[in-house]
């Protein structure tokens, strides 16, 4: 109990300090084919391990897990981690995505000020205000599935969107990605991925990238493992009594195969982020040690 108090301290200040706020995720933790899937809402700076949280705080602060199939919402529940989700019936061949999602998030501040976990209109000389809002994807493929439902929208309103069987990734190959803002391609949005044990700074990448007129930029994964992408998009909040800006950042977790014929990296067939038929840029970058900290985001 003392630990998860303490863990649950430790998350609520990063949450309250978004420049040092930890990385959420959507976690598969067991999925076999006929057998009931394990899933959870991952979040902490130990990519891909999530940290325990209680329940309460679990509840103040996040939605719970989602699963959706081919025919539609698979039902799963808690046991004793809060944020540990099992489906009640075992799963059939087909793609499922995993969704998970954070509670809006209100910090202010009065002038030079500590933040306050409250609507700006609450907070006596409140001279600014940020919401954030996080998302979180990943995709269970069990057997071996026709269509492509593993790019079927959820309507998270930043959301990203695999155009490929993220279980059929391999290191050195283009993995493409459509990021969606409202339900439209977000254009020039900037996707930044990095690999479990890449570094444990939050803001160093091992590839970043921008989407096309379509939304669409190819991640290139130079190394075998598992993977989180992230993007975040900002804009003016609606009410300006209440807030400032609303920020959301949404991620989308996959597992890269390796063929190189050794664990490690393999040898690229491609090094930028362009798909064929558009302009969107992106770049894989060497280790923080030889990049100077990587590529960091806004």
């Amino acid at each position: 109990m003392k630990r998860y108090i303490f863990l649950s301290f430790v998350l609520a200040f990063s949450l309250a300090c978004p420049a040092m706020a930890a990385d959420f995720w959507a976690s598969i933790q067991e999925s076999e084919l006929d057998k009931p899937a394990v899933v959870a809402l991952g979040y902490g700076n130990k990519f891909p391990t999530p940290e325990p949280m209680s329940e309460r705080f679990f509840e103040l602060h996040y939605l719970p897990v989602k699963i959706v199939g081919t025919q539609g919402p698979v039902e799963a529940s808690t046991g004793l981690e809060a944020w540990i989700f099992t489906t009640t019936t075992p799963l059939a061949a087909g793609f499922y995505q995993v969704l998970v999602e954070s509670k809006p998030a209100f910090w202010s501040r009065a002038g030079s000020g500590p933040q306050e976990n409250k609507p700006k209109n609450e907070v006596d000389g409140a001279t600014s205000c940020t919401v954030y809002v996080n998302y979180g994807k990943a995709v269970i493929t069990l057997g071996t599935p026709t269509g492509t439902d593993y790019s079927a929208i959820q309507g998270q309103k930043l959301e990203i969107v695999p155009q490929k069987d993220p279980s059929t990734i391999k290191n050195g190959e283009p993995f493409p990605v459509q990021v969606l803002f409202d339900g439209k391609p977000a254009v020039r949005a900037e996707v930044s991925a990095f690999f479990a044990g890449f570094t444990e700074d939050n803001s160093s990448y091992a590839f970043s990238g921008n989407t096309n007129d379509q939304g669409v930029v190819n991640i290139i994964p130079l190394r075998a493992g598992t993977w989180l992408a992230r993007v975040t998009k900002s804009q003016d909040y609606a009410d300006k009594a209440v807030c400032d800006r609303e920020s959301f950042t949404s991620t989308f977790t996959f597992t890269v195969a390796d063929t190189s014929g050794a664990s490690g990296a393999g040898a690229p067939a491609k090094t930028d982020g362009t798909p064929d038929d558009s302009s969107a840029v992106g770049s894989a970058l060497p280790p923080p040690q030889a990049a100077q900290g990587g590529q960091g985001q806004n």
